[in-house]
């Protein structure tokens, strides 16, 4: 009895101790204290142990994040959101091993495995048309790929990859719940992914959602959505309800993360990316005029932006306006083509350029007729699609059917 006593007495004493101690301490001091230790817990230790160099894969979300650190043209969220990508990545690193690199290209089931046991537990989505970009450094040849993210709502996603040295060497593939995928809808935001005991969450972007802020379009002008481009590259989605077109300007809220070069007072390039822009001195935009032939052919990050316009606007009436032919190869809301599953329409007023000089002869050629800025801007940034019904004898030449019969595809 009297050693269970004694041990009271001591457990008594020790907790006043530490009263006294935490009541005593300066609280600045302490707070100070708690913090560093937080760091590092959080940050410093797992960094430590984290060794990424056993990984052959690499992401789009790094390289994205590390233009937009150069140059400062993210947000504070997404900066958070990027820090504790990295952190997730480097605890999980820490406690488990990769799987065998894949040895057989056509074995798709192998080389989603090596990829997603590779991505980081939290995963930040940036391109706007939910692609998951990766590229796997093979010794044999370099590999490049996406997990095609916005089926996750259907309960399934894509893997698709290629021969970045002979690109008509590819393959993709579905897996789902049958594959031993489970998919679970989080919030609009945010999907959760197991596959193979393994569990990954793909934060979507929201920069869709945002609105312009420092620019206003003109009344000519609809603005349809902001759009970050696999390149990191956020542009301003217009429609001009004038002339019945899409165009393409960089985004005025955010400084642009890379270096524009001058070719002439109205035309510049990224020195990065080599898509070419418009400058219009007026509304002071940056308006994207082409893209280099080198980089659709290699099918890289700087392809143009065509493939990244957020997949639930509703587009529909818009795109039947810019792209007649559409009323007969029928799209849904989304601009998805009903008769053709998987396919969805291209918005690509741009160019595809060889040299500069093709650019200036585009440039002199448009902006000297004596024509409005909508129409001039229209001239600038084409797309040939949209002349498709032009030679079609089931259209006028302004794009309305001559018949309301059903001709459709």
């Amino acid at each position: 009895m009297a050693s269970g006593k004694n041990n009271g007495w001591w457990l008594i004493l020790i907790m006043e101790r530490f009263r006294l101690f935490f009541t005593d301490m300066n609280l600045k001091r302490f707070v100070i204290l708690i913090f560093g230790l937080l760091f590092i817990f959080f940050f410093v230790i797992p960094l430590l142990l984290f060794n990424r160099a056993e990984s052959l894969v690499s992401f789009n979300q790094d390289y994205i994040a590390h233009l937009d650190n150069i140059y400062g043209s993210s947000s504070f969220v997404e900066r958070l959101q990027y820090r504790f990508s990295l952190y997730s990545l480097a605890v999980y690193s820490a406690y488990h091993r990769l799987p065998p690199i894949p040895t057989d290209f056509n074995n798709s089931a192998d080389m989603l495995e090596y990829v997603f046991m590779s991505i980081p537990p939290y995963a930040v989505v940036y391109p706007t048309e939910l692609y998951y970009y990766f590229r796997i450094d093979f010794p044999e040849g370099e590999v490049s790929g996406n997990l095609r993210l916005v089926e996750l709502i259907n309960n399934r996603f894509s893997v698709g990859y290629f021969k970045v040295d002979k690109p008509y060497e590819s393959n993709s593939r579905f897996f789902d719940y049958y594959d031993g995928v489970l998919i679970k809808k989080v919030n609009d935001y945010l999907f959760k992914v197991s596959y193979k005991g393994r569990i990954v969450y793909f934060q979507y972007p929201s920069i869709s959602d945002e609105i312009l802020r420092t620019q206003s379009p003109s009344s000519d002008e609809i603005f349809v959505s902001k759009i970050r481009d696999e390149s990191g590259i956020v542009f301003d989605l217009y429609f001009n309800n004038v002339t019945n077109a899409f165009y393409y300007s960089l985004d005025s809220d955010r400084p642009f993360n890379e270096k524009l070069v001058k070719l002439s007072d109205s035309i510049y390039f990224g020195e990065r990316t080599k898509f070419a822009y418009y400058y219009e001195s007026l509304s002071k935009r940056y308006f994207l005029l082409a893209v280099s032939v080198d980089n659709v052919v290699r099918n890289n990050y700087f392809d143009g932006p065509f493939d990244q316009v957020p997949p639930y606007l509703n587009l529909k009436s818009m795109i039947e306006l810019a792209y007649p032919y559409t009323k007969i190869f029928r799209v849904d809301n989304y601009g998805n083509f009903l008769s053709d599953e998987g396919m969805r329409m291209a918005i690509s007023p741009y160019f595809d350029y060889f040299n500069n000089d093709e650019l200036i002869s585009l440039v002199d050629s448009c902006t000297t007729i004596n024509e409005s800025l909508s129409v001039k801007l229209t001239c600038l940034m084409d797309d040939e699609k949209r002349h498709f019904h032009e030679d079609s004898p089931l259209f006028f030449k302004n794009g309305t059917l001559k018949s309301n019969d059903d001709k459709t595809i």
